[in-house]
């Protein structure tokens, strides 16, 4: 089984489907590839990469 991709959020949003309220910089795991889709769309998150997340984690343990 394939692991869930994770997004950053970049616009805050309540997503429709849960209805929780995403804020700037909060990690996103969409039930759906589309509804990650529609949001990748219109702006609302962005993909993390493995580079992204690793430099995340240096700057918490400093």
């Amino acid at each position: 089984m394939a692991a869930k991709k994770k997004y950053e959020v970049l616009q805050l949003f309540r997503d429709k489907e849960t209805k929780n309220l995403y804020n700037v910089g909060e990690e996103y795991e969409p039930k759906s590839k589309e509804r990650a889709d529609y949001l990748l769309e219109y702006g609302y998150i962005t993909e993390v990469t493995e580079e992204q997340k690793d430099s995340k984690e240096e700057k918490k343990n400093d």
